[in-house]
């Protein structure tokens, strides 16, 4: 079952690219009637890789994603959260999904996806 209030995106299946796991999301929202259009908050994770020999230090992702336009919500050792408000759909969303996946492979980081409110559905009418 899909939690109506929030659907995450992990990782995209192994082999496809961040924009295949994009639109796995995208049509868990379409059918509960929600096509992403709309602006929204969106939180994107980027995780520490346990077994590397070159990680970036934790400020390169925080940085590199402030210099994006991004919020970051919170921050560990191994984990950075940050947000925007933005739609989901569009080339310019999956160029940037993309371009986090790429960076975090190249720093030592993992990019893991992204998490968005549904938008447009009334939750109470789905519950009826």
């Amino acid at each position: 079952m899909v939690d109506l209030q929030t659907l995450i995106l992990s990782k995209s299946p192994k082999g496809q690219t961040q924009r295949a796991g994009n639109d796995q999301v995208r049509k868990q929202l379409i059918t509960m009637g929600d096509d992403g259009v709309e602006p929204r908050h969106v939180i994107h994770y980027f995780f520490a890789r346990r077994w590397t020999l070159k990680r970036s230090p934790r400020q390169d992702i925080i940085d590199y994603v402030t210099e994006l336009g991004f919020t970051v919500q919170d921050s560990t050792k191994n984990c950075v959260m940050f947000d925007t408000t933005s739609a989901i759909v569009g080339e310019e969303f999956d160029q940037l999904t993309d371009d986090l996946y790429a960076f975090g492979q190249t720093n030592g980081w993992t990019y893991d996806g992204w998490e968005c409110a549904v938008v447009g559905v009334n939750v109470d009418d789905e519950a009826a």
